[in-house]
């Protein structure tokens, strides 16, 4: 599954409601999720390295 910038025009509970939702149906189905995003709300990355995670 690709997604790109998918939580860009929702709020914050909206937006890891749709992370989630991604998540349990890539996990039902299978398949690896590419999630790209500049929101620092679902992970936080500092020099390359995982810094934060929600």
């Amino acid at each position: 599954m690709l997604a790109d910038e998918p939580t860009a025009a929702l709020d914050k509970q909206s937006g890891r409601e749709a992370v989630e939702l991604r998540r349990t149906l890539a996990k039902a189905g299978g398949c690896t999720i590419l999630l790209i995003t500049h929101d620092n709300r679902i992970l936080y990355m500092e020099d390359g390295r995982l810094v934060d995670q929600t």
